[in-house]
């Protein structure tokens, strides 16, 4: 898992956008053994433009910071537009959509190329932050590297989605309430994303 510690200098406020028709299930009560927190919900799709077998769809929850580390190792190399991100300030909630690298299928024996649509939610949110990142600039392409959590007050923290790039969000929550779900069919990439720190 790519982990990278970047310095934080300013933090203009993202502004406030409209909310959008993106909803997600309720996440689990914390505190609860009885709810499993990574889970995956096996689930049969074929894309309709490859007629290839998708990949399960993932439906993770985090709770945690090891948590977190598991769902950031799933979003690595994710691509999204800022016009994908969804600030709801009055419900304390942030909501990405990205197109889901499947690591999982590039490192098997037959490695196979593929992107998901996914949905990645935070909720509790108190404040959220910018780095590098034009809220007007809905067209611009994010590639996002690592989410990272670290509290602060427990159970208060900060998370932090690093972008390649230099670009950030800071998002400053009262607890931590993490949902990664995929959506729909999976399509063919033509290549597996790389690093030029890779080989280091």
């Amino acid at each position: 898992m790519l982990v990278l510690s970047l310095p934080v200098p300013s933090w203009p406020v993202l502004s406030s956008k409209p909310g959008s028709s993106l909803r997600g299930a309720t996440l689990p009560v914390p505190g609860r053994d009885c709810i499993p927190r990574v889970t995956y919900l096996p689930e049969v799709h074929r894309s309709p433009d490859t007629g290839l077998p998708a990949m399960d769809p993932l439906k993770l929850v985090a709770l945690d910071r090891d948590d977190v580390e598991i769902i950031s190792t799933h979003l690595q190399d994710s691509v999204l537009k800022v016009a994908d991100i969804r600030w709801r300030a009055d419900e304390n909630r942030l909501v990405l959509a990205v197109n889901r690298f499947d690591w999982e299928a590039a490192l098997e024996n037959h490695p196979e190329f593929r992107r998901r649509r996914a949905v990645l939610r935070f909720d509790r949110v108190l404040n959220l932050k910018c780095r590098n990142v034009d809220p007007r600039d809905g067209e611009a392409v994010l590639n996002l590297l690592a989410v990272e959590f670290s509290e602060t007050d427990p159970p208060a923290g900060v998370v932090t989605l690093l972008f390649s790039g230099g670009a950030a969000l800071r998002l400053e929550v009262e607890c931590l309430e993490v949902e990664l779900s995929d959506l729909g069919p999976v399509w063919t990439t033509a290549a597996c994303p790389s690093h030029a720190h890779d080989s280091l």
